[in-house]
């Protein structure tokens, strides 16, 4: 007989591990704890809990049911706002959106040519400021660089005098040259 760990205080009501809060139970007992805990206080989670340890629910139903009541998929649920009817038609569109593998146009997805374009049009001749240009220099130096970037002067082979960067040219050609 396999036993489930349960919380009498369950964690999301701030319950702890501590052993005095913890029930071991068959998994019908622990539904049953948790739709009883569902049904006097009527917290989600417990409604998640029961249906998933009965199997009513999979787990990325539970998966996306706490999204969304957690907030992180435009949920209702303790955002602490209540919400205008026309901002709730907005939630529910986005999660249907989500539901159907949908990815919605600012969530992401590749621009279109013409859009690139007009970006591209609206940028020429903008000169940036001197504070974003310094910031910008700042950003794409190195700081874990100690070798000195500066520009190497190219190298001679010396069997058929082909001319490279010395690394590459050390690297491989001195090994691999045909005419050696």
């Amino acid at each position: 007989m396999r036993l489930h760990k349960h919380h009498i205080i369950p964690k999301h009501a701030g319950g702890t591990d501590h052993p005095s809060n913890i029930a071991y139970l068959t998994i019908e007992e622990h539904a049953e704890a948790h739709r009883k805990l569902y049904e006097q206080y009527g917290r989600w989670q417990d409604e998640l809990a029961y249906k998933g340890l009965l199997k009513k629910i999979g787990k990325d139903e539970i998966l996306h049911q706490k999204a969304v009541m957690t907030g992180r998929m435009g949920g209702l649920a303790l955002s602490g706002k209540p919400k205008s009817e026309q901002h709730k038609e907005k939630i529910l569109k986005l999660k249907q959106c989500f539901t159907k593998n949908h990815v919605p146009w600012n969530k992401g997805g590749f621009l279109q040519q013409s859009t690139k374009e007009k970006i591209s049009k609206s940028l020429t001749g903008k000169k940036q400021s001197q504070d974003t240009i310094i910031k910008r220099a700042k950003a794409n130096r190195h700081p874990r660089r100690k070798y000195n970037c500066s520009k190497k002067e190219n190298i001679i082979c010396p069997h058929c005098e082909k001319v490279g960067h010395p690394n590459p040219m050390r690297r491989w050609h001195f090994n691999n040259c045909r005419t050696r």
